[in-house]
């Protein structure tokens, strides 16, 4: 749990964190519907990443997969707020996202073959980013 500690730490506003927490709960809520344990306990900030790699572990879903999965579906919901944002189309953001899957594979087996203490996940833009959310007309996340 302390490396899913460390991931909520990067969560620079209490948003993030809690749309963070409240995703992994909902992905909990569905493993348990499928009939796995449950894992997540109530009054617990676990992240999304622990919930996806929980959900992955239990319909065992190998870890090079998972990572490919989750970089998919991230980029997807990138590409969704952008045809929201930018004059793009789905249909544009479609052969974006059929253009990154090689490199979304690449990457997945990079990290893979990484030391879990190479890795960083923080984003200084991101991060200045949260911080102007609550001036936002337009919230593309919990609030």
């Amino acid at each position: 749990m302390s490396l899913d500690k460390w991931l909520l730490s990067f969560r620079d506003t209490i948003e993030i964190r809690d749309q963070q927490t409240q995703m992994a709960k909902s992905l909990f809520e569905l493993t348990k519907e499928f009939g796995f344990e449950y894992l997540y306990e109530k009054n617990k900030n676990i992240s999304w990443s622990l919930a996806w790699s929980w959900a992955c572990f239990s319909f065992q879903i190998n870890k090079l997969e998972m990572i490919e999965n989750f970089i998919y579906a991230w980029t997807a919901n990138q590409l969704s707020a952008a045809i929201r944002l930018i004059p793009m189309g789905s249909i544009k953001a479609q052969t974006i996202q059929l253009e990154l899957l090689d490199l979304i594979s690449e990457v997945s087996q990079e990290i893979v073959d990484s030391n879990i203490n190479d890795l960083y996940v923080g984003n200084i833009s991101l991060s200045m980013a949260q911080q102007n959310h609550n001036d936002l007309y337009t919230k593309l996340f919990r609030n």
